[in-house]
């Protein structure tokens, strides 16, 4: 083990103070809050979904000393708990409290008690419930039992003497079981005085059993590690209800009713992310709920959570790349059972996006901007000249598109499932779909690209005119999907990233180029406003996952050119630096998109799980890059020292195909061994027992050894 365990305790690096606009952050199975404010849980928790708008407020708690009232002082945060303090200045009585939501549903306030003066203090806790007793319904269909405990009456006015203490310990415990299972979790977490201990310990232990530790010589870089997993765990349930039986992740938990769901759009963001926990059936769990509850026209359904999914006819659809997404985790975590129980799902979503290729030339079409989960590209409004018309969501002058998001997720979805059908075995069908999988890389090189410009663009239905005037980042995300190109063609495209008039924000990169008449960083087009979510003009995470992804890809594939190491981690560093509100650096804060001027977010939403993060980090700068056989392929893509790479980093027990890798760097350059491995370069341990080493970050191939050798 070279990176010790206490070093990255997540109570301890994300500890910051606790204000209304701090989420919270210790979540059960179903239950989770936003930010709850003053004694007790008043407001702000919610079962599974949003469940009100102000959610539920398990209880209330008003502490007196002397008949006066004893007001928060300071508070702190920690990912595991929150702690509040305050002090009667009368008496001196000392009021601590430490709140909690514990991971089996059990919502827990620890109230500390100590008088430091000269006299008695007369101390009443008044408190009163929020949540009826007994079983209750939150969403329509689903009982939910509730055990109500508080400590007895007399303890609740008290007479404490001088360097006297006390601790009284209230709990509403939630469970989808029965009472009984209800009533035993209340009364355990009552009547354990070292409840926050044992609750923070078994918060950690989640980190520590699924987590790869990951240190670097960018401390920025190394933090946002520990905080985008802790976004991973806050948006992650188990309901066990309805259609939600097993893991799942909400895309974002906190103001808006519609992100707390479990949503398409994001999910490959999330598969991706969720591949590297060491256990792999989080990931597997995640995808077996779309495919639960999937149409049978073969759309995973953009919508769902507890027992309910929204009405065919009402729910709309997002653009996804699940099916590439499954095939990705596989790589990881291989498993020919799993993809045989997936493989009908796959099988119906690919048969389903391909209808949407209106004249059969192997593009997708989409026919409105709220689906394709980039609202208000200005493709869409090209025909109206990018001039808005009356109605609020632009469906009055909006224009069906040959959209370069969706055909490149397709041909990703396609690609993956032929490697799946040959994996299990079907190769009449797997050549099938190698077929259609050039059929689409054929009509987007041949229709999409522009050899004038150099550049992909998206095309008008029954014209295929090429929408010059509205220069998208999705452009750049046939590389993600991993089509083959040339690479001349490659630099030419990666060009216009780094074009300041283009792409090249302050924050990179621009959902739309700024040479477009379309392009604004603020919430209108052509002046006229749009709504809250707006793909002309500012950052988004979604698009920094894809983009940096499809560049590490593109230059492993289609060769490098000068700079472009630079400009990689040129754009992880600055989505770093994006995801710590105002520049503060003990306030990571990842939300839904931002201006690309300032990195000022645009939204109210935060810890939202629509991008990746350890992905970036692990087989984009650090190159490990997954692959069917065993055999370790690491192609790192930092830059040397002097362009800014990191002069050393760890990544720590990262699972691949059954082991626990450990990818160590040590500049040879720098005068210390960080790690005290005794190794200065390049060292690939599996297992624990050291595989490789190289003096340099040069591509390296290595077999691995049986999982027991």
């Amino acid at each position: 083990m070279l990176l010790d365990p206490r070093h990255y305790r997540l109570d301890e690096l994300l500890r910051r103070p606790y204000t209304p606009l701090t989420p919270f952050g210790s979540t059960g199975e179903c239950l989770w809050a936003t930010s709850p404010q003053g004694w007790g849980f008043r407001e702000g928790v919610h079962w599974v979904h949003k469940t009100g708008e102000r959610g539920l407020a398990p209880f209330t708690l008003d502490i007196l000393a002397d008949g006066e009232p004893v007001e928060v002082g300071d508070a702190i945060y920690r990912p595991s708990y929150v702690t509040l303090h305050g002090r009667h200045e009368a008496t001196g009585l000392q009021v601590t409290e430490d709140k909690f939501i514990t991971k089996d549903d059990v919502v827990v306030s620890v109230v500390s008690l100590r008088n430091p003066g000269e006299y008695t203090a007369d101390v009443t806790i008044d408190f009163s419930w929020g949540v009826p007793a007994g079983e209750q319904e939150f969403r329509s269909g689903i009982p939910v039992y509730v055990h109500r405990h508080a400590p007895p009456g007399d303890d609740l006015h008290l007479k404490l003497p001088p360097d006297g203490r006390r601790t009284l310990i209230f709990a509403v415990a939630f469970s989808t079981a029965d009472a009984g299972d209800a009533a035993r979790r209340a009364r355990y977490w009552a009547t354990d005085e070292t409840a926050v201990l044992h609750h923070a310990e078994a918060y950690q232990e989640w980190f520590d059993r699924h987590v790869p530790r990951f240190d670097c010589s960018d401390p920025w870089l190394t933090k946002m590690w520990y905080h985008r997993w802790y976004v991973v765990k806050k948006n992650h349930s188990r309901p066990r209800a309805g259609l939600m039986q097993e893991d799942t992740f909400a895309e974002g938990r906190w103001d808006s009713t519609w992100y707390t769901a479990t949503i398409t759009y994001g999910a490959g963001h999330a598969l991706r992310e969720a591949r590297w926990l060491r256990d792999p059936e989080y990931a597997r769990n995640y995808f077996r709920g779309f495919a639960r509850s999937q149409r049978e026209d073969g759309l995973y359904r953009s919508f769902y959570v507890d027992g309910i999914a929204r009405p065919d006819a009402d729910e709309g659809k997002y653009t996804d790349w699940i099916t590439a997404a499954v095939y990705d985790l596989h790589l990881v975590h291989p498993d020919r059972n799993f993809l045989a129980e997936a493989l009908p799902a796959l099988e119906k979503n690919v048969r389903y996006w391909q209808g949407h290729s209106w004249e059969n030339d192997g593009l997708l079409v989409v026919d409105d901007h709220w689906w394709t989960g980039m609202e208000w590209q200005p493709s869409f409004f090209y025909k109206a000249d990018y001039r808005l018309g009356e109605r609020r969501d632009g469906r009055d002058v909006q224009n069906p598109v040959k959209r370069l998001d969706l055909t490149s997720y397709q041909y990703a979805n396609v690609r993956a499932l032929a490697a799946v059908q040959r994996l299990l075995g079907n190769e009449t069908a797997a050549r099938r779909h190698d077929t259609l999988a050039e059929e689409i890389r054929a009509a987007v090189r041949a229709k999409m690209w522009d050899d004038e410009t150099g550049f992909f663009y998206d095309v008008l239905t029954g014209t295929d005119e090429k929408i010059k005037t509205a220069k998208t980042v999705a452009a750049f995300y046939p590389f993600y999907a991993g089509m083959p190109a040339e690479a001349g063609t490659a630099a030419r495209a990666w060009a216009h990233l780094t074009d300041p008039a283009e792409f090249w924000t302050p924050y990179p990169p621009a959902s739309t180029a700024a040479d477009s008449p379309a392009y604004d960083q603020e919430m209108r087009m052509r002046d006229k406003p749009v709504t809250s979510c707006y793909w002309n003009g500012p950052t988004w995470p979604h698009a920094n996952s894809l983009v940096i992804s499809g560049l590490a890809r593109s230059l492993r594939e289609h060769g490098e050119w000068e700079g472009g190491r630079k400009t990689l981690l040129d754009l992880v560093n600055s989505f770093a630096r994006a995801q710590y509100e105002d520049g503060d650096y003990q306030r990571p804060h990842t939300g839904e998109f931002y201006r690309g001027d300032t990195a000022r977010w645009l939204t109210r939403e935060r810890d939202y799980h629509h991008s990746t993060w350890a992905d970036l980090i692990v087989s984009t700068l650090i190159g490990l890059t997954p692959r069917e056989d065993d055999v370790v392929e690491v192609h790192p893509l930092m830059p040397p020292a002097s362009e800014g790479g990191w002069t050393h980093f760890c990544l720590e027990d990262v699972p691949y195909h059954g082991r626990l890798l450990t990818l160590v760097w040590d500049d040879p350059a720098q005068p210390e061994d960080v790690y005290n491995d005794g190794d200065r370069g390049f060292t690939v341990y599996a297992d624990g027992k050291r595989l490789h080493h190289q003096e340099d970050l040069s591509p390296c191939a290595i077999p691995l050894p049986p999982a027991n050798g």
